[in-house]
């Protein structure tokens, strides 16, 4: 079950914030929608970030994999390589420096849509969540922070600038579905709740992963489930990347030197799932849909 054997790299705090700070100067980025909307949709994954100490190496394998393709963007002495899917943009992949004392490994972190990056961050902060990176603004996308709840889980929190981009199928190769494991759901739903204003959603009880389902805008945007408690992962989050075919999917990935961190499951999140590491070290997820609503539950 991917609850029990995921594990999760906690990134030093100082090593994002650097990073991202570098990245206010000069932010060539896309918009999310051009012309701008009047759009919010709290708490919707609106951006996601993979930070790692060997972009070139990420961008070649997701490429190999999902058929994304790579554009490197120069930002001070920051290397940034913008991923797309099908021409969209779908991810980021961040150059950061390995720290002394740190693991080399990557981390995604995702980015939830809020209204107010004042008011969230006042939430959070009330919640018992510590501030990594202070609210800033990068041109073209919006103001930003990043946190990491009361269990260290890291989340990104964004404003766009020009609106959120609406709700769509997602299509093969884009993200799909985040799912947070903790070791107090309870605790974990109240929080996520507060600070993003979600609307919970019934759980059935033959679900095999989750306690909680969260909504906004009548769609399920994220997932909490446990960690066993004789476990030695510790908690956060997998995103998972929606495929065409599992198996093929996931031979491709152990060819371009990924890892299997969790085998291919039937019935999580209205499809088959498996989660790996990829060749710098990150967890993502691959899901399968078998129903077209996909993990919109």
């Amino acid at each position: 079950m991917v609850r029990a054997r995921v594990g999760f790299l906690i990134i030093g705090a100082m090593t994002i914030g650097t990073l991202v700070s570098t990245l206010r100067a000069e932010t060539p980025f896309p918009p999310f929608n051009n012309p701008s909307v009047q759009r919010t949709i709290e708490g919707k994954v609106i951006w996601i970030d993979l930070f790692t100490a060997d972009v070139k190496a990420a961008a070649e394998f997701y490429t190999r994999t999902f058929g994304w393709t790579s554009e490197e963007i120069k930002i001070r002495e920051v290397e940034y390589i913008l991923m797309r899917n099908f021409g969209r943009p779908v991810a980021g992949l961040v150059h950061r420096r390995k720290v002394r004392g740190e693991s080399a490994e990557g981390l995604w972190v995702a980015y939830l849509s809020v209204n107010s990056i004042s008011k969230a961050i006042i939430a959070s902060k009330g919640q018992g969540a510590q501030v990594l990176v202070e609210p800033g603004v990068l041109d073209g996308r919006g103001g930003h922070a990043v946190i990491a709840d009361p269990e260290g889980s890291i989340i990104g929190i964004l404003k766009s600038m020009s609106g959120d981009p609406p709700d769509f199928q997602p299509m093969p190769g884009d993200f799909a579905w985040s799912n947070l494991l903790s070791r107090n759901e309870d605790a974990a739903a109240r929080f996520y709740r507060s600070v993003f204003n979600y609307d919970p959603l019934q759980v059935d009880d033959t679900d095999k992963v989750n306690q909680y389902y969260l909504a906004s805008d009548d769609y399920a945007r994220i997932g909490i489930g446990a960690l066993n408690n004789d476990d030695d992962a510790t908690p956060g989050w997998i995103h998972f990347i929606r495929v065409r075919n599992l198996e093929k999917t996931l031979n491709k990935a152990l060819d371009a030197g990924a890892k299997t961190l969790v085998e291919p499951t039937a019935n999580l999140f209205d499809g088959r799932v498996a989660v790996i590491a990829d060749p710098v070290g990150a967890a993502v997820g691959l899901i399968e849909w078998t129903e077209t609503e996909g993990a919109n539950k």
